[in-house]
């Protein structure tokens, strides 16, 4: 197993948290909106990212997030910063 493999599986849950930290591992700049599958439960959406980055700053991984247009989350961007 790859090092971003097993920092898939100590970080993330759920297959929504997996796609984006496989994505933020292999060099992307992600963007809130492309992972929220519903409006209606953007709320946890945003808990569930924010928890998500708290773990990879446990692991030592750096992420550097902008927040969107209009200071919100919904185009808000994250990356790893190296």
């Amino acid at each position: 197993m790859k090092m971003n493999e097993m920092t898939i599986e100590k970080v993330a849950r759920g297959h929504v948290q997996k796609s984006m930290a496989y994505d933020l591992l292999n060099g992307h700049k992600i963007v809130f909106c492309d992972y929220i599958a519903s409006k209606r439960y953007y709320a946890q959406y945003i808990d569930s990212f924010l928890s998500l980055f708290a773990r990879f700053e446990q692991e030592g991984l750096r992420i550097k997030m902008e927040m969107g247009k209009y200071g919100g989350y919904w185009t808000a961007t994250a990356m790893i910063v190296k």
